[in-house]
Formats: structure tokens, sequence, C-alpha cells
């Protein structure tokens, strides 16, 4: 064997050799991690190597959200030993109060709510502390509120603190030093682990738009969508003003957090629990993926549109119909109907927003002569509406023709809390460019 062989055999032994040794070092320092995790109560060093990054699963989100919520729950039901055992006094030893008197700021959180904007954790192999950022709402006031929160995955527990914004900016920049520890597991700092589906996340963000609703108005206006908000509603009077028209079912559905079809035994008995309408609130909902951000539309017992643009940062706009601006998958579905089917589609825009009550939509939907010699303004429009049809309407459809390029459709108005009282109507249509639509209509 020549020289040059045995050197590059030599040479290959040796690299061999040390991936070898490498690859054994390293599963012995993760053996002696995983030994260090499963020691409760051991100190865990802060690893600097460890990056700080932003957070963007809805799971972790939701935990730490519903066990922010169990805080604030203590704090209103006055329950001292329970904030005791969640609370920190010190997040670096973590230490925790040992006197109630030391909790700051004890009032800004009773009959409180807290939404979570950010989220920064490290990367890690274990527990994580998770740095938060929220909007504490309170009897219609707002202000960012910061925490520092663990949470022990082994233990399923969880411990927190709130800290100042500067503490907030410099935990985020990983300019402090602490240490984490195993969070003993007691009875008020559970956190109950569980995996929410999609429909789980589509009734959060509907439920938290209608508390925002009923208890903070301002901030469910600055919520929605900005193209859609004005376009639909001049300013925040008139945002206040169909508030004022809706606020009973905002109200109903905020109180009894309406059922849906899985919490019955059988279809009967679902049947009747809708029709007696003892409760109204979330119904259904699809989802559709997009390239920046997820889009939840939902619909409640009257079949009225909550649509969610939900971003990864846990943030969202609303849109309160599918029909003030023209949505992609409205779009899609409007273009490859046929003639028939478009003027269907305008009618259920045209009755929904009469549901509501946005009797700018409609009369806006109304043409120009029709408008003239039957309407002079939105006031009689809406004086005539509201004496010939119902607060909740449904529409069944009956006899189609066209003279020319005008489409006439015989309807039926049926009462959706009455279905024994109903209004025939005809509707005369005629369709313009892209989804444009212009209507008239009379009663029989």
């Amino acid at each position: 064997m020549s020289n040059l062989k045995k050197i590059i055999i030599f040479t290959i032994i040796i690299i061999l050799t040390i991936i070898v040794a490498i690859m054994v070092n390293m599963i012995n320092k993760k053996e002696t991690e995983k030994v260090i995790i499963a020691n409760e109560g051991d100190k865990r060093e802060f690893d600097y190597t460890r990056e700080v990054i932003k957070t963007d699963s809805f799971q972790v989100y939701f935990q730490i959200s519903n066990c922010i919520n169990k805080y604030i729950e203590y704090i209103n039901n006055n329950n001292n030993e329970a904030i005791k055992v969640v609370l920190m006094k010190d997040y670096k030893t973590q230490t925790y109060i040992d006197s109630i008197s030391s909790l700051e700021n004890r009032n800004d959180f009773l009959e409180a709510k807290y939404t979570i904007k950010d989220i920064y954790s490290i990367t890690s192999t274990y527990e994580k502390p998770y740095y938060v950022k929220g909007l504490l709402i309170n009897k219609g006031k707002t202000k960012n509120v910061f925490f520092i929160f663990l949470l022990d995955l082994d233990n399923e527990t969880f411990a927190l603190k709130e800290i100042s914004e500067e503490e907030y900016n410099q935990l985020v920049q990983g300019q402090i030093e602490f240490s984490e520890k195993n969070i003993e597991n007691k009875t008020y700092n559970t956190n109950d682990i569980t995996y929410f589906s999609e429909k789980d996340l589509a009734k959060k963000y509907f439920y938290d738009f209608i508390e925002n609703i009923v208890y903070n108005p301002t901030y469910s206006y600055e919520t929605l969508d900005k193209e859609y908000s004005k376009k639909r509603f001049q300013d925040y009077n008139e945002y206040k003003s169909y508030l004022k028209n809706n606020i009973e079912s905002y109200k109903l559905m905020e109180q009894n957090r309406a059922k849906t079809e899985d919490d019955f035994e059988n279809e009967e008995d679902y049947r009747k629990y809708y029709e007696e309408k003892y409760y109204a609130g979330f119904n259904k909902y699809i989802v559709k993926q997009y390239n920046d951000y997820t889009q939840y539309i939902c619909t409640d017992y009257n079949e009225n549109y909550y649509v969610f643009n939900v971003y990864p940062d846990f943030s969202y706009v609303v849109m309160l119909d599918t029909y003030t601006l023209d949505l992609p998958q409205f779009i899609e579905k409007y273009n490859s109907a046929n003639i028939q089917e478009k003027i269907v589609m305008n009618i259920d825009r045209f009755f929904k927003a009469l549901n509501v009550k946005d009797y700018n939509f409609s009369y806006n939907c109304l043409a120009d002569s029709f408008k003239n010699n039957k309407y002079n303004n939105i006031s009689q429009f809406q004086k005539v509406i509201s004496e010939n049809i119902f607060d909740s309407n449904k529409v069944e459809y009956g006899q189609f023709r066209n003279e020319g390029e005008t489409y006439i459709y015989d309807i039926i108005v049926r009462n959706t809390d009455n279905s024994a009282q109903i209004k025939k109507m005809q509707i005369i249509m005629r369709l313009y460019e892209g989804t444009g639509f212009k209507m008239s209509f009379n009663f029989k």
C-alpha cells in the first residue's frame, strides 16, 4: 500500500473518531440536562446563547391568557390565598409574596379584562419565561400592563408578576439575568393544558369582541378594519347609534354564551332550543388561510356575520358584515354565479343590512329614480321599512323572470321570531359592472 493511501485512511479514521466523540458528548449533555429538568426545585441557569424571540403560537397565547384570567378572577373574588400561590414578589429569585398588602395596583384588576398584544420567550428545551404585553380594560379605561409569566409544562403550573414597561423592554432585549426553577404544584396555580381547536379560536375572538361591545364600545370601534369602518360608519357617533339599535342582542350574547348542537343529546332538543331562542350568540364559523393572516368568518343565531382577520401577533381587525366590502370569497362566488344566483346574493345583502338596521347601505342600494319618486331621504325610507317588515327577516324566493336587463323576483319575507308572520314583496333589479346593482321594490 502506498504511503499516500495510508495517509488518507489514517486521516479518515481521525475525522470519524472526532465526529463520534462530538456526538457522544452531545448525547451526554442532553441526558444531563434531562436529569436537571426532572429534579423539582433545581436551579436552572440562564443560558445567554438562547435567543429572545416573539411567540406566534396561538396555543401558547390562549394558555397564558387563561392563566392571567385566573389571576384576575382571584383578585375579584378576594381569594388572597390563591393570589399568594401564583404571584411572585421577585421573579429573579422566584420568591412569592408573603403579604397580600404587597400586591400593587389591585384595584386596577377589579372587573377588568386583559387582552394580550405581544408575547416574547426564550428559545429553550424546557420551561420558558414569557414576557407579556397586553391591554387592561377597566370600566372604559385602558392601559398597557406587562407581566413576566413562568409556565412549567412538567408540573402543569404557572406563576406571574406584573412588571414595569422598562423591565419588559430589558427582558425582551435579554438584558436581565435570572434563573428558572420548577414551579411547585399547588391547588391554585394549575395550568390545564388543552389543545385549542379552530372552533375554540373562532369562539374566542367572537366573544372577545362581543365583550368589548358591551363593556368597552370605544375599544371595539378601534378594532374595526379601517377601510371597512370608513365605509360602514362615518364616525364613532354613527357606530354608537348602530350599537344602540342592537345592544340588547349583544347583551344577550354576552350573558348567555349561546350553546351549539354539540351541547345537546339529540337534534330535536337542539332544534327546540334554536326555535325558542332562549339564547343568542356564536353559531357557525369557517376559516380561510391567507399569506398574512387567518380569517375567521363567524355567524350568530340571527345569521349576522362577524369577520375576523387575525394576524401572527394575535391582533385582529373586525368587519360586522360581508356586504359593505366585497370580500375575496364573495367576489369569487359572485363571479361564478349565474344571473339568478347574483340577484339572490344581492337581495340577501339588502336584507342583511336591514336586519342590523344598516339603513345607509340598504338605502344606497335603491335606484335613483325610485328614491326620488318614493323616498326623498333616508329617514322616510327607514320609516316605511320599519312599518312594513320585521326586526329580523328571512327571505323565501318565488317566481323569477326578466324584462330585458331588468330582473324581477317575487319573494316572501318571513318574521324570524314568528314564522307565521309574512310580507309579500316584489324586487326589481339591474346589474352593473363588478358586483354593483340597483333595485326597487313594492309590497303586495
